[in-house]
């Protein structure tokens, strides 16, 4: 009897430790690892159930503390069973970034724990010198194309803008300023001045953001803060929109809004940090929404402040739109050269309602989408006045005319329920850098219509040649803006059956 209960006992143990070693394998195999740091001597590495935590470290500062080790410890392995990842498991850390495991609404909500955020940095903590200096290293590939970095890093490094960078810094407790606990969201900055369309899709993606706040387990914030702000704060336009966000909901508890950066000159002042015990983000390049559902509360939001009628009629109005860029130095126009041939093409087309206007003057947001949301056809080259799609007609169509397949405003159009063109392969004009020299090359080898839907993801173009190209003028093929109209007009048919169709 005895025996058989020893070997019972042993086939127990064996089939325990069989678990065990599976287990390990498959925490192994994942991407959940952290930078590789076992290239420190011994005496480098700090051992967690030794070393002192950030409370015994400084006793007087409990009010003023980031984690202590133990709760770094918890919140990992918590989790480890819920919907975040941490992305840097080394016990070298005292800054952590986790994102979603499984993230289907795919808004990248990242997670910062014990972080400064400075105006274009943000300062991550490790227990060494070392550590600091080989992460350093290991992530300054984040932002180019050809880095050796594992899927989870690469989900690290898209937490970051390209113009926000992270640093790695050894911890000391006594540099740090006071610590903020309260539950806060950060709104990147993305460019190194102030940009009017990068502010519209950072802030509208975090409203979309937050219509999830159950699936990605937000708390409520209560502090917002801009690492990207104009010296004077808000403009009128930034205003409106901000109040618009706040009448969609999901920031009632919000108490504070914050301006990491009040000038120019403190954007090259890095000594300039906020510093919080959590934050988190969402940081995705010209993303307004992933889904239509999340950008049409916003619309019912404008249509209720504003007073517009953008989501109820299945028709929109009958008049065409072209919006043009009058540049007061004459620069960056990306102007139609031709375009009164192609005006004489839409009037060939049966459209006589058609109004050529630039938004990007002094009128006020309210002026604006009022304007935006009277046209059931939009025409415009690549210009930041196309973040006014947020007001379009949810049936309009649009179509971005242009040389090269640049896709900051496409998401936008589909996720406004706009039926939107790109239409591309048109000549330029004035580039000043010499095209003769690349242009050629550029029409044989990438496939601008197949970008535009999506088929191709990269043309091999230098940086030099896509600003050149981005921001010429340039003479509209009209063969291909015809057939580029018919789609668009075939679209605008169909929503307005009703109505003895759209072009009147």
């Amino acid at each position: 009897m005895r025996s058989k209960t020893n070997a019972c006992l042993t086939g127990t143990c064996l089939l325990l430790l069989s678990m065990s070693l599976w287990l390990h394998s498959k925490l192994r195999e994942t991407d959940c690892h952290s930078p590789h740091i076992s290239t420190f001597d011994n005496n480098d590495i700090v051992d967690a159930n030794t070393s002192s935590t950030l409370r015994e470290l400084n006793p007087s500062a409990d009010q003023n503390r980031l984690h202590s080790d133990s709760e770094l410890h918890e919140m990992k392995a918590s989790k480890f069973a819920g919907i975040y990842v941490p992305t840097l498991l080394d016990e070298d850390m005292v800054s952590q970034v986790s994102v979603i495991k499984e993230d289907l609404f795919k808004y990248h909500v990242c997670m910062f724990e014990n972080v400064c955020i400075q105006p274009k940095r943000t300062i991550m903590y490790t227990k060494t010198p070392q550590a600091a200096k080989l992460l350093n290293k290991k992530y300054a590939g984040c932002f180019k194309k050809r880095s050796n970095l594992t899927e989870l890093d690469e989900r690290f490094c898209r937490c970051f803008g390209p113009e926000a960078f992270m640093k790695f810094l050894p911890f000391n407790q006594r540099e740090l300023p006071e610590i903020n606990k309260t539950p806060t969201y950060l709104v990147y900055q993305w460019l190194p001045h102030h940009h009017l369309s990068h502010f519209a899709f950072s802030t509208v993606q975090m409203h979309s953001v937050l219509q999830n706040d159950a699936f990605y387990s937000l708390p409520r914030f209560e502090t917002i803060l801009f690492q990207d702000i104009p010296p004077d704060g808000f403009t009128e336009y930034e205003e409106s929109l901000w109040n618009i966000i706040k009448a969609g909901g999901k920031l009632d508890s919000v108490k504070k809004i914050e301006f990491l950066r009040n000038s120019d000159a403190e954007v090259r002042n890095e000594t300039v940090s906020q510093c919080f015990a959590t934050i988190y983000t969402s940081n995705q390049p010209e993303n307004y929404a992933h889904r239509r559902k999340d950008l049409d509360v916003f619309k019912k939001s404008a249509e209720k402040v504003l007073g517009l009628d953008i989501t109820t009629r299945e028709c929109p109005p009958s008049r065409v739109l072209l919006l043009v860029r009058n540049a007061v130095n004459n620069t960056r126009q990306r102007k139609m050269s031709n375009r009164w041939n192609v005006l004489k093409l839409l009037e060939n087309k049966g459209l006589t309602q058609i109004d050529i206007l630039d938004l990007n003057g002094t009128l006020t947001l309210q002026e604006q989408a009022s304007f935006i949301s009277r046209y059931g056809l939009i025409i415009s080259s690549h210009s930041s006045q196309l973040t006014n799609l947020l007001f379009a007609h949810k049936n309009a169509a649009v179509m971005e005319v242009s040389i090269v397949f640049k896709p900051a405003f496409r998401q936008l159009g589909l996720m406004s329920r706009t039926h939107y063109v790109i239409s591309v392969g048109h000549k330029p004009e004035k580039v000043g850098y010499n095209y003769r020299k690349f242009y050629p090359r550029i029409m044989n080898e990438c496939n601008f219509t197949r970008m535009a839907m999506g088929d191709v993801k990269h043309c091999p173009m230098t940086f030099k040649e896509v600003e050149a190209m981005k921001n010429s003028d340039y003479r509209v093929h009209l063969d291909y803006f015809e057939k580029d109209l018919d789609r668009a007009l075939a679209h605008l048919e169909s929503k307005c059956v009703r109505q003895a169709g759209w072009v009147l």
